[in-house]
C-alpha cells in the first residue's frame, strides 16, 4: 500500500485501488480526467467498469460506471462525459 497525503496525486490513490482489486491497470486520461477500465463477470455475463477518480481538497473521490461488455463501447464516451459534469472541492 501506498502512503497517501495533501501532496498525493490521483495517480498515486489509483494505484492503491490497482492493489485492491489485485491487478495493474492503464490509466487514461481524457479532458483531463483520469480513469481505467476493468472487467467482472461470469459465466453468464460480464460488465466492463470504467472508474474515474478525482483529487478534493482532502480526499480523494471515486465515481464507477458500468455496462455490459457487449455493450460498453456504445456508452464509453457518454460515461466520460458524464465524468466531466463531476465537481469535487
Amino acid at each position: 500500500n501506498l502512503d497517501l497525503n495533501q501532496d498525493s496525486l490521483v495517480t498515486d490513490y489509483m494505484q492503491t485501488l490497482f492493489a485492491n482489486l489485485g491487478s495493474e491497470y492503464q490509466i487514461y486520461e481524457y479532458d483531463n480526467i483520469k480513469y481505467f477500465v476493468y472487467n467482472m463477470g461470469d459465466e453468464n455475463i460480464s460488465y466492463n467498469y470504467l472508474v474515474t477518480v478525482f483529487k478534493g481538497s482532502t480526499c480523494f473521490y471515486v465515481c464507477s460506471f458500468s455496462a455490459k461488455e457487449s455493450e460498453f463501447s456504445l456508452y464509453q464516451t457518454q460515461f466520460l462525459e458524464w465524468a466531466k459534469t463531476i465537481k469535487v472541492k
